[in-house]
């Protein structure tokens, strides 16, 4: 955000973010060196938050990305602190507990950060939803002028995780990786619609007083969207009645949710595939038949209300295809007198019987649509 930078009062939020970006490049100069991959969508995502705030396609709901293995590397800080660099936390993450005694302890922390990623995202994800918005109004003032007309919901990607979270579908069939964080490839083969699920939900309290007069207090209840189920707020904290009703207002809080049914890439006669839950701007991102590469977190969803066995899915945090990207085919001589020998030896109509049962041989029936 360049919270680290504001300590010097010459400095703005455009300044302060050139320097975050030129503190990237060479971060990813150092990449290259430990022969790490560095494309654009790295360098982008160790950049500022106001870069990645000007590159996100609708100005209301800021996508930040979080490279798990850049990270992890230990070169994205430099050893030494870097000039005019604060490492005084904001007064509301002090009376969390959050706070650092020296930039090599800063420093640490941050490079062991790539573990907490991995093994705890919904933990990572609640911190930074926390403070999302202090850090996103210090990055980028022109925040919090739009949200006094608009809603402001940003968006936390995970992206690059290491080698060793890279599952195939057998792996996890085994339930080993729950709560943590994953990577597999696959084909989408079933795309549903979008729905909205609500992830907070406003009761306000109808309790009356000793005057007959209602509470009116407004209770922000987490809804528990694993389980499906509602959960309703306790004792209300002003009058300590348990009388409310539900508001459909802005104090409720919701996202958009698209399911889709991943299958494996290698088909076989038991195809194996995992539903991969969408949400916010990543529903309607792919196409039924798109090869795709998916980071998200494994998570379990009951089969019954209040059931021990359940359905494993993967919350997606990133999602991207890999259908465009060029490939090429080299035909051997063997392969070219196969081919000869297949077209003088069956008629047209036999032709079309082999060709329409090989083709997308992993869904069964359909052959019109397959001719066609």
């Amino acid at each position: 955000s360049g919270y680290v930078y504001s300590s010097d009062k010459s400095t703005d939020s455009k300044i302060r973010a050139s320097i975050i970006d030129d503190n990237a490049r060479s971060a990813a100069a150092r990449l290259e060196n430990l022969t790490y991959s560095v494309t654009q969508q790295r360098i982008d995502a160790m950049s500022s938050t106001r870069n990645q705030i000007e590159l996100s396609e609708k100005p209301n709901v800021p996508v930040c990305f979080i490279d798990i293995e850049a990270i992890g590397s230990g070169v994205i800080l430099p050893q030494k602190k870097p000039d005019g660099m604060s490492i005084e936390t904001p007064p509301m993450l002090m009376s969390a507990g959050i706070e650092f005694k020296s930039y090599k302890e800063f420093r640490d922390y941050y490079n062991k950060l790539d573990t907490h990623l991995v093994t705890s995202p919904k933990s990572i994800t609640f911190w930074l939803q926390r403070f999302e918005m202090e850090f996103l109004n210090i990055a980028d003032p022109r925040l919090e002028q739009r949200s006094k007309y608009h809603k402001i919901k940003p968006e936390w990607r995970f992206i690059n995780p290491p080698e060793y979270c890279n599952r195939d579908f057998e792996a996890l069939s085994k339930a080993g990786d729950v709560g943590r964080i994953v990577k597999i490839d696959g084909q989408v083969i079933e795309k549903g619609d979008v729905k909205t699920v609500m992830t907070h939900i406003a009761f306000r309290c109808v309790h009356p007083n000793a005057f007959g007069v209602e509470c009116g207090h407004i209770n922000l209840v987490e809804q528990d969207v694993e389980r499906g189920e509602l959960t309703k707020p306790g004792a209300c904290k002003i009058c300590e009645g348990k009388k409310y009703v539900r508001l459909e207002s802005e104090e409720t809080k919701n996202e958009a949710i698209q399911r889709i049914s991943v299958q494996e890439e290698e088909v076989s006669a038991e195809s194996r595939s995992i539903m991969v839950e969408l949400r916010g701007e990543l529903c309607e991102s792919v196409e039924a038949g798109s090869s795709i590469s998916v980071v998200g977190t494994m998570r379990l969803e009951p089969t019954t209300k209040n059931g021990l066995i359940c359905d494993h899915y993967i919350l997606a945090s990133h999602v991207e295809e890999k259908s465009h990207s060029l490939t090429s085919m080299t035909l051997t001589q063997s392969d070219l007198e196969q081919v000869a020998l297949f077209e003088e030896s069956v008629d047209l109509e036999e032709k079309m019987a082999l060709v329409t049962k090989s083709y997308a041989g992993h869904i069964y029936g359909h052959d019109e649509i397959k001719k066609s």
